[in-house]
């Protein structure tokens, strides 16, 4: 029996599929960033309104929403940084450095594009804190009339809380595959001592 055909595919052409990749999950990542953004200040708007007090309710959703939003945009966050690290080491064959390679971080332009995204990354984290301090004062607002349902704002902040620091763990865990991980021997592993 034969053996299947090995499929030739070149590194231009594997360089360049990642890159279409990157560029959909940046703006996938940007839709999400903004369509959370848009859905958290109107349910704030509406949670506050007092004309529309039964919609109140609609703010023990928001930090399990940012909680999803956060895990959502961490999950492309990282397929990025691996994308990102798979075009490094495209970049470095054939390469003597003299060319630019945009994720080779001895040229530092993924190194001073990652500073820029940290903007996106406390953007979201505005976001997030006035959700959580939204649901908390809301909570302390309809103490004494709704303990039940103060209670139910105040635990719905755990998740907010939970969905801050996912976002502040995503700038780590980007660092780590940028600077800490290689393509080694067949393989892509984590450098031990660096």
């Amino acid at each position: 029996m034969n053996s299947p055909k090995q499929l030739q595919i070149s590194i231009a052409d594997r360089y360049n599929g990642a890159w279409a990749e990157i560029n959909a999950r940046l703006q996938s990542r940007q839709s999400v960033n903004t369509a959370f953004t848009m859905v958290v200040l109107t349910a704030i708007g509406l949670m506050w309104s007092e004309k529309l007090s039964y919609i109140e309710n609609i703010g023990f959703l928001l930090p399990l929403f940012g909680l999803a939003t956060a895990l959502w945009i961490g999950h492309n966050d990282l397929i990025i940084g691996l994308l990102g690290k798979f075009c490094s080491e495209c970049e470095k064959i054939d390469s003597d450095n003299s060319i630019p390679g945009w994720h080779t971080p001895d040229q530092e332009w993924i190194v001073e594009a990652f500073k820029y995204r940290l903007w996106t990354d406390w953007g979201i984290i505005i976001v997030l804190i006035l959700v959580v301090v939204s649901n908390f004062v809301k909570g302390y607002s309809i103490l004494e009339v709704a303990q039940y349902k103060s209670f139910l704002f105040f635990i719905s902040t755990i998740p907010g809380f939970l969905a801050i620091w996912l976002v502040f763990r995503n700038k780590k865990k980007r660092n780590e595959i940028l600077f800490k991980w290689e393509f080694n021997e067949g393989k892509f592993r984590k450098i031990i001592n660096k």
